[in-house]
């Protein structure tokens, strides 16, 4: 199951919650962003098994450090600004 309908098949009823001594060897030496992705109201409907990650690649000789608390919002801001100054016409993001 994609991570994305944990919520909507909980919600719906159509997976049950992981319980007891299933549910401690789910959540059993897993990373918390996916443990979170399988949490839906306090309780554990997946064992997540696989995870992906997502970098931002961006030119030091051309943006400056966004810094850990920029916002998505300001980094696509900062590459439609540095985008329309350049010779690149493409801006692509995917959040």
């Amino acid at each position: 199951m994609d991570v994305i309908w944990t919520a909507e098949f909980a919600g719906a009823g159509w997976i049950k919650p992981w319980t007891g001594t299933n549910r401690a060897e789910a959540v059993k030496d897993r990373l918390g962003g996916p443990l979170k992705t399988v949490t839906y109201k306090g309780n554990v409907w997946a064992a997540p098994f696989t995870s992906n990650t997502q970098l931002l690649w961006y030119r030091k000789d051309l943006v400056p450090n966004p810094g850990e608390s920029a916002t998505w919002d300001q980094l696509i801001d900062t590459a439609i600004r540095r985008a329309s100054r350049s010779r690149c016409k493409a801006t692509s993001t995917r959040a």
